[in-house]
């Protein structure tokens, strides 16, 4: 993973590929993951159309969870970012 840049670029496209506008983004370069929500594009923004999902340049999309509002979707992006750091160190 070269920077932050090419990983964004890279959740994007795999967003695109799958029906999904991201709208909330966490990475860490050193250990070469990052963290995101979004939503169905062909779901209005409002309702359970949010996700999480966790993304590594090496294996694409991996994980998600589904059905969440945009508050839940904001919440579980953060703790899942926490975890992911607390269980790095």
């Amino acid at each position: 993973m070269k920077n932050g840049f090419y990983l964004i670029n890279s959740v994007r496209a795999e967003c695109h590929r799958q029906g999904l506008l991201m709208t909330g983004f966490h990475y860490s370069l050193r250990d070469q993951y990052a963290v995101f929500s979004a939503r169905l594009i062909s779901e209005p923004e409002n309702g359970l159309s949010h996700s999480t999902h966790l993304f590594r340049p090496d294996h694409g999309m991996i994980s998600g969870q589904y059905g969440l509002t945009k508050e839940e979707a904001s919440k579980a992006l953060i703790q899942r970012y926490d975890d992911l750091q607390w269980g790095a160190q």
